[in-house]
């Protein structure tokens, strides 16, 4: 009897052991998907929940489309299991790597015929990823909601493959989330409008295309004071495409609205939620945008 509370402390050690094991093993069991934005991210979590293990490795304050991976970053990304890509020339950075042909996979491939061609070769940046130009095609698709679905259910179907005994709910997850995407997608175009609007920066298409919205887009930053140069191309846009309402992708200073407001411009935030927000999740997000939008709308 001296020897069981010496026994009972031994078994509490096996058995933490033993629980901790099973867990680390049941997380090595789950497979590996890695997404090049959080658009894709949040609809891989929605879809495959607890059942995946989630790479999404960039950094909040980094632009996804223009974040180039570092070494160990790029390592998790060769271990997958699977890559979601996000297609139309999205995350520059995957044409310059080697990952396994296999694992990757486009998200957007089966609406390539809905991608939307571009004509810019206006270099500009922005803020901490450096100088780019807009060439190729638009790539915030997830904006048009009808190919955010697309998109979402590229995922189902791939996650499927990885976990075909999960199948049943990974498409009750997947019903579940094009329900909210079908709910967004019709406020939409229920509150389509005939008002011109200019965006801040060329990110809205996808949105302007599937809404029958006029959008005309200057290439203005949200933290960084336009140049008189700048200020006088969005006057001559004024000039032909008369607006009092403008999208950004983030607040814009103060300084930056008070301009606006000489000009008698509303600003409106219409985040394309590219990389994981500070607060909330996706949904939450464009609910806000699409709230804010159709409030000067109507």
């Amino acid at each position: 009897m001296k020897n069981l509370p010496l026994l009972l402390i031994a078994f509490c050690l096996l058995s933490c052991g033993s629980k901790k094991n099973n867990k680390q093993k049941i997380a090595a069991d789950k497979p590996v998907v890695s997404v090049v934005n959080y658009p894709l991210c949040y609809f891989t979590e929605r879809i495959g929940g607890d059942f995946v293990e989630l790479n999404f490795p960039i950094d909040q304050g980094s632009d996804p489309a223009y974040w180039v991976p570092d070494s160990e970053s790029l390592s998790s990304f060769q271990k997958s299991d699977v890559i979601f890509t996000n297609g139309a020339n999205y995350a520059r950075w995957l044409n310059n790597v080697s990952l396994p042909e296999r694992l990757v996979v486009n998200t957007s491939a089966t609406i390539a015929d809905k991608l939307i061609e571009v004509q810019e070769g206006v270099s500009h940046s922005h803020g901490a990823d450096g100088e780019h130009v807009h060439t190729g095609f638009a790539f915030t698709t997830w904006l048009n909601f009808e190919i955010a679905i697309e998109q979402a259910r590229t995922i189902q179907v791939e996650l499927i493959k990885l976990l075909p005994e999960k199948e049943s709910t990974l498409k009750k997850n997947f019903k579940l989330l094009e329900k909210e995407l079908l709910a967004m997608h019709k406020q939409l175009l229920d509150n389509g409008s005939e008002m011109m609007i200019i965006g801040s920066h060329p990110v809205y298409q996808y949105l302007s295309s599937a809404y029958h919205l006029h959008i005309h887009s200057v290439h203005f930053e949200p933290g960084v004071m336009p140049t008189s140069k700048q200020w006088h191309n969005l006057d001559h846009l004024l000039d032909h495409h008369p607006s009092s309402v403008m999208i950004w992708e983030n607040e814009p200073g103060d300084d930056i609205r008070k301009e606006l407001q000489k000009r008698n411009i509303t600003v409106v935030v219409f985040s394309p939620c590219a990389n994981k927000p500070a607060q909330g999740d996706f949904m939450s997000v464009m609910n806000r945008n699409i709230k804010s939008l159709i409030d000067v709308l109507s």
